[in-house]
């Protein structure tokens, strides 16, 4: 404080002095002289009602370039606690997420390097935006299909896309290559020779959309998602084992097959509560909801489950914040201990009988901040808070927030990972991390597909349909000059692996001879295996077949 121009707060951001950060402000820049200021004036703390920074804008929200070497101002509007706003094009920060598709320079100006589509991040004072920046190979040929010609919505939005994008979508795969492709992410098993058969030879112009109605209400159906879920929720792999698997794929099992609204079966496998280990343990009103989900978190503490509940159902990985405010997130520790206060009543109970624990939601349980340490409020990730009651489960009150058609993560979440199961990349990748920061590919896309969701009850099974039955969903794996390079706007049908649990139950299919599993039934098949351990030896093969 005595000689601020020596600081080390400033020699090291300015590399003057060794730091493992490297530069980061230039010397005599804006930035530079106001910490310089603030180190003159003693580094005071700000004042509770301290003016800060509320919202940041940025324009365009959204730029298609032509061509490489086309430039674009990006404008930024800072939005302040007292009603007050100011250009801070100038004084925000700008980077791409893919620094070889666009180049970003200080002050806002995007130059295009190569077609290509990246987000150009901009973040200032804890707030951040997603710009999204596209680079087309020019203006669209008079042979570029009309978007008016798709009524499907995933069609108009993907191929209006395209579009803009002058980018040519394969041709529609034929009858063979559609029906493989259907039997295999619906059933998990490739059409009988008879089936093909009949389907190849069938004159009917709708037999595309009969064959997946079909194929939705088969029992094979139910298999390939109580598996996906069962391993998405790592169910067995506690004490519960096995056996605790094994009641968590059977209860998925039932959903699927009586086609149960998706927002119905989250809210029991939430609210669920018994011994781990027995199918019928469950609380009055959640009907043979298994507690083996809980489970999973290793010592089934709140923040565990928060973290749990957060990335699966609403895509949100909350666990930064668990140490310190998400620096380029929104969201914060109390955020993070706020929705883990929902769960600090469910806790393992010893029950002796056959050796086996339980879930239980206790009678008294709170969660403290660890800066504070004082009891946590139960708080939505929207800001509403809960006040915890003696004879009330406060986790009711949680599911109800998720499962509202208002809530903008649960529907989105869920749409994204059936959209990957079926086209084999989310319109968010990693699944599960949704932020600012990683936009959505196709936005509106994912916005209209989970408001069709939520209208319909959550019907799974419809939004299975609506995907299979758009033309984008149909597409040749085939490239062309236009899409060979594309892989994130759904041009052609990606070449996926098959899975390993599809692959022998194939080969067994085709060789005639049905493969033994130690501990299972004749006649079970590799989808079945709850647990997975009587595929692990093809798991490790992870042979790539094109689908």
């Amino acid at each position: 404080m005595k000689d601020p121009e020596k600081s080390l707060v400033l020699a090291k951001a300015t590399a003057q002095a060794a730091h493992g950060g490297g530069l980061r402000l230039a010397v005599d820049s804006l930035q530079d002289r106001t910490i310089l200021d603030w180190v003159k004036q003693g580094a005071p703390y700000d004042a509770d009602d301290s003016v800060r920074v509320t919202e940041l804008r940025v324009y365009p929200e959204e730029r298609v370039l032509t061509g490489v070497g086309e430039t674009q101002q990006m404008v930024a509007t800072a939005c302040y606690s007292d009603g007050s706003m100011r250009d801070v094009t100038r004084l925000v920060q700008y980077s791409a997420n893919n620094p070889g598709c666009v180049q970003v320079d200080a002050r806002g100006v995007v130059k295009s390097l190569q077609t290509c589509e990246t987000a150009v991040m901009v973040r200032t004072m804890g707030q951040a935006v997603a710009v999204r920046v596209m680079v087309g190979k020019g203006v669209p040929g008079p042979d570029h299909p009309p978007v008016a010609a798709h009524e499907n919505v995933i069609d108009r939005e993907v191929f209006g896309k395209l579009r803009r994008l002058n980018i040519q979508p394969s041709a529609l795969s034929g009858n063979e290559q559609f029906l493989r492709r259907a039997y295999l992410d619906t059933v998990g098993l490739v059409p009988t020779a008879e089936e093909a058969q009949a389907f190849l030879a069938s004159g009917d112009e709708r037999k595309r959309e009969r064959v997946i109605d079909d194929l939705l209400r088969r029992r094979e159906f139910a298999d390939v998602w109580a598996l996906k879920f069962t391993e998405v929720f790592r169910a067995g792999t506690r004490e519960a084992g096995a056996k605790g698997a094994k009641i968590v794929f059977d209860y998925l099992r039932q959903p699927f097959l009586a086609a149960k609204p998706y927002d119905v079966l989250v809210r029991e496998l939430i609210l669920s509560q018994g011994a781990h280990s027995f199918p019928n343990s469950s609380m009055d009103g959640v009907a043979h909801a298994p507690t083996s989900f809980h489970n999973i978190s290793f010592d089934s503490n709140a923040p565990d489950h928060a973290t749990k509940i957060s990335q699966l159902f609403l895509g949100v990985r909350l666990e930064c914040a668990k140490c310190h405010n998400h620096p380029w997130e929104k969201w914060t520790q109390d955020d993070f201990y706020g929705f883990a206060a929902f769960f600090a009543r469910v806790g393992i109970e010893e029950v002796y009988d056959n050796d086996e624990n339980a879930t239980q939601y206790m009678e008294e349980g709170f969660v403290e901040h660890p800066k504070t340490k004082q009891r946590v409020t139960p708080r939505l990730l929207n800001g509403g808070t809960v006040q915890d009651e003696q004879d009330k489960d406060i986790r009711e009150d949680l599911v109800a927030w998720m499962t509202s058609p208002k809530n903008p993560f649960f529907a989105r979440t869920i749409v994204n990972r059936v959209w990957k199961h079926f086209m084999g990349r989310g319109l968010v990748e990693e699944l599960d991390d949704f932020r600012v920061t990683n936009p959505p590919a196709h936005p509106a896309l994912l916005d209209a597909l989970a408001g069709d969701l939520a209208d319909h009850g959550y019907d799974l099974r419809r939004l299975m349909r609506l995907i299979m039955t758009s033309r984008v969903y149909q597409l040749s794996a085939e490239p062309n000059d236009s899409n060979r390079d594309n892989t994130i706007n759904y041009s052609r049908s990606l070449i996926r692996r098959l899975g390993a649990e599809a692959m022998l139950d194939a080969m067994s299919k085709a060789t005639g001879v049905p493969e033994k599993f130690s501990g299972y039934p004749p006649g079970t098949r590799t989808m079945q295996l709850y647990s997975g351990a009587g595929a692990t030896c093809w798991h490790r093969l992870a042979v790539p077949i094109a689908t």
